[in-house]
């Protein structure tokens, strides 16, 4: 119950932000947003696929903090939804040179190989990056699953699902996901096994 009231905060409190901002953008005024508010904006127009939008606001971002290595890295992120794939690896070169051990860094790269139908190479970048998380990292594994799954590489997104079940194997959305997985792999023990797990 906690859990949801904070993740309700949350999204109010993001909603609050992007407000302020468009209403920003209708005015023509200048308003402030520290680092962590143009994160929030930006991701909640990648999640709506509002791409320009989300290009815009990185922008506006750069504009008042011009050094933010996490805003470069979301405009590399975006570019490569929109299969910009060259404008990404430019930035990613740039800002690699300053924070080479950051996940999204490699995560973006093995992104950007999958898009060129390099999943060996993906791979290696995957696991390089799950190297350099810490907390929570059934939430990446779940990221690479869900890529790897995108691109039909759905038997190696398993793998990855399998290892985020082992790391969190009371999350019943993972467990859902490695049934719904299996089923699509044709493995049918495996899938009714999950199954049979998330309806327990």
């Amino acid at each position: 119950m906690e859990e949801e009231r904070d993740t309700n905060f949350d999204d109010e409190r993001m909603l609050e932000v992007v407000s302020r901002f468009e209403s920003m953008l209708n005015k023509n005024s200048k308003f402030y947003f520290d680092v962590e508010e143009f994160e929030e904006i930006i991701d909640y127009y990648i999640d709506q696929d509002k791409y320009s939008s989300a290009l815009e606001a990185t922008d506006y971002a750069f504009n008042q903090h011009p050094t933010a290595i996490s805003i470069q890295i979301k405009k590399a992120q975006i570019l490569t939804d929109k299969g910009k794939v060259n404008e990404a690896i430019k930035i990613l070169d740039k800002v690699e040179r300053i924070e080479s051990t950051n996940f999204d860094i490699c995560f973006l790269r093995g992104s950007i190989f999958l898009i060129q139908r390099n999943p060996t190479e993906a791979i290696r970048l995957f696991d390089k990056s799950i190297g350099l998380i810490y907390e929570n990292k059934e939430d990446y594994l779940v990221d690479i699953g869900r890529i790897l799954d995108k691109y039909n590489y759905s038997e190696e997104a398993s793998k990855y699902f399998v290892k985020a079940h082992k790391e969190s194997p009371e999350e019943k959305n993972i467990v859902f996901e490695l049934a719904f997985l299996f089923e699509k792999l044709n493995q049918n023990e495996k899938s009714i096994e999950y199954y049979n797990k998330y309806l327990d």
